[in-house]
């Protein structure tokens, strides 16, 4: 029997949601989670509940373009450290390569990032989750 992995919840996700205007409480209780997730000092969720926080942020926000939306208000007061390294990169396959080696310590999936002669492809494989949510696929 193994121990179920968890994943760290950072500081940087109330900076994050305040830039997309959506309210952190209404995430936690969309996802039953703890209404101090947030502002725990060690936080940490099960694939389970990274997955239920992610789809009470879908709800929440009711937005088709959430994953692009994301990508637009990360900033470096959402300081991530994979984020940060892959900001600071000289082109998209070193910054998805710096991403990819660390992704699977603070979130439930691994990335795999491969370079061809003419294209680099990224695969994922989610880790104790069964169904992602959609924002996490686009």
């Amino acid at each position: 029997m193994h121990a179920e992995r968890s994943y760290p919840i950072k500081a940087g996700w109330r900076v994050l949601l305040a830039d997309l205007g959506v309210s952190p409480t209404a995430i936690l209780r969309r996802a039953g989670l703890p209404m101090d997730t947030f502002g725990r000092e060690k936080a940490t969720l099960s694939a389970d509940e990274y997955a239920r926080l992610w789809r009470g942020l879908e709800q929440e926000a009711g937005d088709d373009a959430l994953p692009l939306r994301l990508g637009a208000a990360i900033s470096v007061e959402s300081f991530d450290p994979p984020i940060f390294a892959a900001f600071c990169s000289p082109n998209l396959h070193t910054a998805l390569a710096r991403i990819a080696r660390y992704k699977r310590l603070i979130f439930p999936m691994v990335m795999r990032v491969e370079r061809g002669d003419e294209a680099t492809t990224m695969t994922l494989e989610w880790l104790d989750m069964a169904s992602p949510p959609p924002a996490l696929m686009a």
